[in-house]
């Protein structure tokens, strides 16, 4: 994974952009599609991913080594408006 990330309070928590209609790009850690409500104005959201997926990671390693947890959520970021 990219470098696309950001510290909070010493939490590694993964950026996603969301679009205007509520879905996110690929989540890096199912690498699904997740909707989060129309018009979102992003921030911190619980992570939406089925755990029971074959491509589910609960942890991803960006290229700087910085893991990140899918269980500490991840950042929307509104993009396309």
């Amino acid at each position: 994974m990219k470098n696309n990330y950001e510290i909070i309070d010493g939490v590694a928590f993964a950026i996603l952009p969301i679009d205007k209609d509520g879905f996110t790009h690929h989540c890096p850690f199912c690498h699904e599609f997740h909707k989060h409500g129309i018009n979102s104005t992003g921030g911190h959201r619980s992570a939406h991913c089925n755990k029971d997926s074959v491509t589910f990671k609960s942890e991803i390693e960006a290229e700087d080594g910085t893991i990140i947890k899918s269980e500490n959520g991840y950042i929307l970021k509104p993009s396309g408006y």
